[in-house]
């Protein structure tokens, strides 16, 4: 290498792309017993938690098979707002919370606050998957401050948050009902 610091994003990507090869290189050698990703369905809006893993917070998968089905939620154009005001931290390398509940066929809001020192910038994207095809809101990368942001009427489900600048350590989940 040339000696200089990579930034977060290409140190994911060369983790995401070491992950994705040994993945691949695994399922073609059709290795017995070999790890296997959680089901998209486990991850999909609609589909309740049934073990104790799924009702954990949930991974952001580093990589997944080119057979992925890219689920896609529209949002309920013209619905009410809730008047529900979800509070939100983040230092820059976490977030305040891992589960956020809100409710179904409603507009709610996202209070962010911002904190910490000169870090990368953090983001919110609320999605049904890890691609940015599945991206259902994604906000603007966030320096340090105060941000509210109106997330739109969804159907009940379970739906990912991550910030997609740190996705490994910086997600959760978000329950409509």
């Amino acid at each position: 290498m040339d000696g200089l610091p990579r930034s977060p994003r290409t140190a994911f990507v060369s983790r995401l792309a070491a992950i994705t090869i040994t993945s691949l290189l695994i399922a073609a050698c059709g290795a017995a017993g070999a790890p296997t990703q959680e089901p998209v369905a486990a991850l999909s809006p609609g589909v309740a938690a049934t073990s104790a893993a799924s009702a954990t917070s949930p991974t952001i998968p580093p990589s997944r098979a080119p057979t992925h089905s890219v689920v896609t939620i529209t949002p309920i154009p013209g619905a009410p707002d809730s008047g529900v005001v979800v509070e939100l931290g983040t230092n820059g390398f976490g977030f305040s919370l891992t589960n956020i509940d809100a409710p179904a066929n409603k507009v709610w809001h996202l209070h962010v606050v911002r904190t910490g020192g000169n870090y990368p910038p953090n983001n919110f994207t609320l999605a049904t998957g890890p691609t940015s095809a599945e991206w259902i809101f994604h906000s603007r990368n966030l320096a340090l401050g105060e941000y509210t942001f109106d997330i739109p009427a969804l159907p009940a489900g379970n739906y990912l948050f991550y910030c997609t600048i740190d996705p490994t350590s910086m997600h959760g989940t978000v329950t409509i009902r």
